[in-house]
């Protein structure tokens, strides 16, 4: 998560090494079966 702005990076482990990626709407969690925007996460936070 961002402190600044609203954005998240997002690291996931794959079977061949790290991947990285830029969120700007929502973060997916697929082992949860999860999916959270980032206006929740964000929520009563001034930027």
């Amino acid at each position: 998560m961002d402190s600044e702005n609203r954005a998240a990076e997002l690291y996931r482990r794959l079977p061949n090494g790290w991947t990285q990626e830029t969120v700007q709407n929502k973060v997916k969690l697929p082992c949860v079966n999860v999916e959270l925007g980032l206006d929740e996460i964000y929520d009563g936070v001034t930027l």
